[in-house]
């Protein structure tokens, strides 16, 4: 019997290593564990920013079709006002035209008044020669 007892204190040592190293084992795995679920969380932060690296591209993507809308109606508004401001110079150049033409018009009416005035100074000297060549005829005929 006294040959049993350091038996089971050894065979109980043995179960002690065991387990010992079944702890150790266990402790291991859960750092394993540990990490897993640590590379696991990393992994879903990056697929959260994933997601919404993707959403702020689709907002981008909107922004960008917004701006390009804006980009494309400045366009067409810059081009209309290029169209209304070509219209305006055109009025403008036509409008020196006619300043022009009224001006020759008005030297033209000037002018002809001058005409008129000589041919109603002429036509006065021609009457009032008629008159004495009538007078001088009538006389004569006496």
């Amino acid at each position: 019997s006294g040959r049993e007892k350091p038996n089971l204190f050894k065979s109980c040592l043995k179960e002690k290593e065991k387990m010992d190293k079944l702890l150790l084992l266990i402790s291991n795995k859960n750092k394993e564990i540990d990490a897993f679920i640590s590379k696991q969380n990393e992994l879903n932060l990056m697929f959260v920013s994933a997601a919404e690296s993707e959403s702020i591209a689709t907002a981008l993507g909107e922004a960008q079709k917004e701006h390009n809308g804006f980009l494309s109606e400045l366009t067409a508004t810059d081009a209309a006002i290029d169209v209304t401001n070509d219209t305006f110079l055109g009025h403008q150049k036509r409008i020196e035209e006619l300043k022009v033409m009224i001006s020759k018009s008005q030297e033209n009416f000037i002018d002809n008044d001058k005409l008129n005035k000589n041919y109603e100074d002429l036509i006065s000297t021609l009457s009032y020669r008629l008159h004495q060549l009538q007078v001088a005829h009538t006389a004569h005929k006496r």
